[in-house]
């Protein structure tokens, strides 16, 4: 029996609690979105596939509906890091780890970069989701114009919900 409390304990932390470490809130604490985009190499990835989605993510913040584009933050303290890292992606200023294992990392002429609102920003995984960022990951050696491109993908649907 106290296997069986223990094991519900921490599933019920798991699911539902905070950290009071992590900086994170309860789930509910707060309610915003973001639009996000990611492209490598110049391709955009399709994070509308249902393993993205949620059932699949946690409480915190999560993709839903098969909407690829808006991030869904439920709790403070969440960041793109940690978001990121809810659907099995690493990311650092150095390094873009995929779900599959495909590491993208600074290489000569191939770069990470991240923007927020359309700007370059050097927060990386640190930088905490704020209600109608627009957010782009990028890696490759794209030209200015091909980055315009890209920052004009990312949708405007956070202004819409």
């Amino acid at each position: 029996l106290l296997v069986i409390a223990g094991i519900g304990y921490a599933l019920f932390w798991a699911i539902t609690g905070s950290s009071s470490n992590t900086g994170l809130g309860a789930p509910g604490s707060t309610h915003t979105h973001q639009d996000f985009k990611m492209y490598i190499n110049g391709n955009s990835i399709d994070f509308s596939q249902s393993k993205y989605q949620k059932p699949h993510i946690n409480a915190h913040v999560h993709l839903e509906g098969g909407d690829g584009d808006l991030i869904h933050k439920h709790a403070t303290g969440v960041t793109i890091g940690f978001f990121l890292k809810s659907i099995g992606i690493g990311l650092n200023k150095d390094c873009l780890t995929l779900d599959t294992g495909e590491k993208y990392c600074n290489d000569g002429d191939k770069t990470l970069k991240f923007y927020v609102n359309g700007k370059s920003n050097n927060e990386w995984e640190n930088y905490d989701l704020r209600d109608g960022d627009k957010l782009l990951v990028s890696y490759g050696n794209e030209a200015d114009d091909e980055i315009n491109q890209q920052l004009s993908s990312v949708t405007d649907k956070a202004k819409l919900v």
